[in-house]
């Protein structure tokens, strides 16, 4: 099926119906990941519809709705981590597993998560939870006290004491609330206070200690799925240079970077993926098309018109992202385009001008809002508004005013007013 290579099994009749298990919801922002147009964000989706959808967008391959789904399942955590830690321990996510496995440990016991786990990931979860019931062990054989007693008489820390060993003998779900458990109600001597928040103290660094699940080895690591080459490039014969990754001598149309790189790409995949690259550009197959853009940006841009595992952009330095994200507006690079607004919002309230101008370029009201507050108090308008795009400027003013006539007015009760609502 016309699917940008989903892995939808071929009907035998093209007027066949295809019988799907997934429900109408699912299927309805499913089949808007494979449409040239602005993909679907996410962000506000019930976390039951979207753990349905992730399974969908894995079943079937739809590259380009699997990297939001990933960050929008790592962005409800701590909420849920049990299910998320699953997520990312049938899809081989090792970002995932590393931030939901600490959460998890200290609230499922063994013989819950076991059993659910993908066979190979058995003996390395029960190593892990083995090294966290050593912290347990150690944090229950500490004895702090040495029979000190009150010289005032006032308090009883082996109350105390006791009180607290019994919350540790629960198990490890006693370690994920050490303010509840290191109440200190019976104890007014200063020496006992020291003791017991010494006991705490060295509980709270084996826990910062404590190693990262990690559920494959590194060699293991290499030959997973989402072990991508990185960015490379060969010398033939001659000045020019060709990308590694995107060389194939069957491609259609090459681009050619501002850095002097060669991308050898197949049309069929830019009509599917990207909105930006007009076919009348490049109708003969041995024209070389020149971009603006440099080598890296490319790299990863066109990774996004493919149906494979793509790049994880969120690892991006923020100038390499600004870029990525520019190259991704202007040719509308729609998978890509959802990927970057997120992650360019998860930037804040770092950089709030430049993703401040970003959001106001590429029409991202939620952005906007969130960056406006965090530019208008920090920056004049001379400096504001070259950044804006000119149907924007006399908004910006009104706001600008809004802001600073009611902080000097001493009439600024509760947040900024939203740029919004200007």
């Amino acid at each position: 099926m016309g699917l940008g290579n989903w892995d939808f099994a071929e009907p035998d009749d093209e007027n066949q119906t295809v019988q799907l298990s997934e429900d109408a919801v699912i299927l309805e922002l499913l089949f808007r990941f494979c449409y040239p147009d602005r993909h679907p964000d996410l962000e506000n989706l019930p976390f039951s519809t979207l753990t349905r959808l992730t399974e969908a967008v894995e079943k079937y391959n739809a590259f380009s709705g699997i990297l939001i789904c990933k960050i929008r399942m790592k962005n409800n955590l701590p909420h849920e981590a049990f299910d998320i830690f699953l997520y990312g321990a049938n899809h081989d996510y090792t970002d995932i597993m590393t931030m939901a496995a600490p959460l998890v440990v200290l609230s499922t016991p063994p013989s819950k998560i076991v059993p659910a786990l993908p066979v190979e990931l058995h003996e390395r979860w029960l190593q892990y939870y083995e090294k966290w019931l050593l912290i347990l062990r150690d944090a229950l054989s500490s004895s702090v006290l040495h029979n000190r007693s009150c010289r005032r008489g006032h308090c009883n820390p082996e109350a105390c004491s006791n009180r607290i060993l019994q919350c540790l003998s629960v198990g490890l779900e006693s370690l994920k609330d050490l303010d509840a458990m290191f109440v200190l109600t019976n104890t007014c001597c200063t020496s006992h206070k020291t003791i017991f928040s010494s006991w705490r103290q060295s509980l709270e660094e084996s826990i910062r200690n404590m190693p990262s699940f990690e559920p494959f080895t590194t060699q293991e690591l290499q030959s997973r799925r989402y072990s991508l080459p990185s960015y490379s490039i060969f010398y033939p014969e001659g000045p020019i240079a060709v990308s590694r990754h995107f060389c194939a001598s069957h491609s259609d149309v090459t681009f050619q970077s501002s850095d002097s790189v060669l991308f050898k790409i197949h049309k069929y995949h830019l009509a599917i993926n990207a909105g930006g690259f007009a076919p009348s550009e490049f109708d003969a197959s041995n024209e070389i098309v020149r971009l603006t853009e440099a080598g890296p940006t490319l790299d990863i841009l066109f990774r996004f018109c493919y149906p494979e595992d793509r790049p994880d952009v969120e690892k991006l330095p923020f100038d390499d992202l600004v870029l990525l994200a520019e190259a991704a507006e202007k040719y509308q690079v729609y998978a890509l385009m959802n990927i970057c607004q997120i992650c360019m919002k998860q930037q804040l309230p770092q950089h709030a001008m430049s993703i401040l101008g970003y959001a106001a370029r590429h029409n991202y009201p939620d952005i906007l809002d969130i960056a406006a507050p965090l530019v208008v108090v920090r920056l004049t308008l001379s400096e504001t508004l070259p950044i804006l795009p000119p149907h924007l400027i006399m908004r910006w003013v009104e706001y600008f005013e809004t802001v600073h006539l009611n902080m000097m007015g001493d009439r600024m009760e509760g947040p900024f007013p939203q740029f919004s609502s200007i």
